[in-house]
C-alpha cells in the first residue's frame, strides 16, 4: 500500500473547493443576508482554520445588524492530510449533499486521489460530532474501537439508570484523560440538572466579554458550560485551552481564570444575616478584561 508521504498532497488551483454562497436570515431581528461558505477545510494548507472548527467559531455568522451569532451547519469536508483524514459534515446526512461534494474530487489531481485511498475517511451528521472525530484522531485512537466502546459504556450506563433520556454521546479527552460526555434531554434520574444564562457584553474578533448568572450551583459549572459550547475560559487550566492560555500569558502576563464575580444579590434574610437581607453586592471586572475583548 502507498504511504500518504509518497504523494504531493498540495492542491492546484483547479483542485480547491470553490466558496458556495447561500442566504441567511438572523433568528433574532429578521435581517436578510448573502454568506460565503467554505466547501473544504484543508488544516494542512491552513492549520490555524483546524481549532476553529474545534471550538465551532468557523461555523459562526455575526448579524451586521444586531450582531447575534448564529451557528451555521452545511455540508463540507474536513481534510487533514498531515493525519491522513477526511471527514465529511453532512447535516441530516443526505445522499445529494454526498453526491455533490464526491463530485468535486473530479477536479482532483492522480497524487490527490491516490491519497484518498489512504486516508481514513468518515462521515458525520454535526459539528459536535466532526469535532469529537478530530479529537479521537488527535488522541491518536482508532474511531472504530472508540465507537464500540461508546455503545457498551452507554448501554450499560442505560441499565443503572432506566428511564434516561440521552441527546447525544461524545468522546471527550481532558488532562490526558479520555472519557465520555453524556448530554440529557432532561433532569430525569441519572443527570445533573444544570442551567446557566449568559449575554454578550463585548463580542470581539477573538473574544467576548460574557455577562452570566447562575440558575443552579453546581462545581464548575460555568467553566463546564462554557467548554462544552467550544467556547471555554480564557486562563481555565482545568477546561480551557491550554496554548491560547500561554499566549494570554506571554501578552498580559495574566495567570488564573478569567472569571470575576460582579454582582451578588441576598435573599431576604433574618436572625445573624439581617443586616445582608435583600442587599446587593456589584464590583466592576479588570478594566484589562475589556481591552483584551475589544482587541482586534
Amino acid at each position: 500500500m502507498s504511504d500518504i508521504k509518497d504523494f504531493n498532497l498540495t492542491p492546484g488551483e483547479k483542485e480547491q473547493y470553490k466558496p458556495v454562497t447561500a442566504e441567511i436570515t438572523c433568528s433574532h431581528c429578521g435581517k436578510k443576508d448573502t454568506i460565503s461558505l467554505r466547501a473544504c477545510v484543508n488544516v494542512s494548507l491552513h492549520p490555524e482554520e483546524k481549532q476553529q472548527v474545534l471550538d465551532g467559531s468557523f461555523f459562526m455568522y455575526t448579524c451586521p445588524d444586531c450582531k447575534e451569532k448564529t451557528a451555521v451547519s452545511y455540508p463540507l469536508l474536513y481534510d487533514d492530510m498531515g493525519k491522513a483524514l477526511m471527514i465529511y459534515l453532512l447535516p441530516g446526512q443526505t445522499e445529494e449533499a454526498l453526491s455533490k461534494l464526491n463530485a468535486q474530487q473530479e477536479t482532483w489531481s492522480e497524487d490527490m486521489l491516490k491519497a484518498a485511498k489512504v486516508c481514513t475517511m468518515r462521515a458525520v451528521r454535526s459539528i459536535n460530532e466532526l469535532a469529537e472525530k478530530i479529537k479521537i484522531a488527535d488522541a491518536g485512537l482508532d474511531d472504530r474501537f472508540v465507537e464500540l466502546s461508546k455503545a457498551f459504556v452507554f448501554a450499560q450506563f442505560l441499565k443503572q439508570n432506566p428511564g434516561f433520556t440521552a441527546v447525544q454521546v461524545l468522546f471527550e479527552r481532558q488532562d490526558d484523560k479520555d472519557g465520555l460526555v453524556i448530554f440529557s434531554k432532561d433532569g430525569k434520574k441519572g443527570a445533573n440538572w444544570t442551567k446557566t444564562t449568559y449575554r454578550p457584553l463585548i463580542s470581539g474578533e477573538r473574544y467576548s466579554l460574557l455577562e452570566m448568572e447562575l440558575i443552579t450551583g453546581k462545581t464548575h459549572q460555568l467553566r463546564s458550560h462554557l467548554a462544552a459550547m467550544g467556547h471555554p475560559i480564557l486562563g481555565d487550566p482545568k477546561y480551557g485551552d491550554l496554548k491560547v492560555n500561554e499566549k494570554i500569558w506571554g501578552e498580559y502576563r495574566l495567570r488564573g481564570q478569567m472569571l470575576w464575580c460582579s454582582r451578588i444579590e441576598f435573599p431576604r434574610m433574618d436572625g445573624d444575616l439581617a443586616a445582608l437581607s435583600e442587599k446587593v453586592i456589584t464590583c466592576d471586572p479588570p478594566r484589562i478584561y475589556r481591552e483584551i475583548a475589544q482587541r482586534k
